[in-house]
């Protein structure tokens, strides 16, 4: 939250913080977490500085839409992304994984005409 806002306020440089931070030296997923950590505060800071929140309403739309492949391209990180879905697909692949078979934008996209 704080490198968010010291971003938001012109903050040119993030540091990143790792779990392990003065617990034990870090590993090499420990610096990955950390850095992906200091890329979504300084995107937060980048959206307030910015006015432009435009890449997370395209998010929004392919998350909406159920577009896996561009939901990838958007996403911070996209290699955990693909790794997440590829892990814990639901039988139906049209669907996320926490809803499944009562996913409501499925519900909603099979019944009405978003498009009128």
């Amino acid at each position: 939250i704080g490198a968010s806002l010291s971003s938001a306020y012109g903050a040119d440089f993030i540091c990143y913080v790792t779990p392990a931070e003065h617990l034990a030296l870090p590993d090499v997923e420990d610096v990955r977490m950390g850095v992906i950590t200091a890329r979504i505060a300084a995107h937060i800071g980048d959206m307030i500085k910015n006015d432009d929140r435009e890449k997370d309403l395209e998010m929004g739309r392919a998350r909406r839409d159920m577009l896996w492949e561009r939901q990838f391209e958007l996403a911070i990180d996209p290699e955990t992304a693909k790794l997440i879905r590829a892990d814990r697909i639901p039988s139906d692949a049209e669907v996320c994984t926490m809803c499944g078979d009562f996913c409501a934008l499925k519900i909603i996209k099979e019944n009405i005409d978003l498009a009128r």
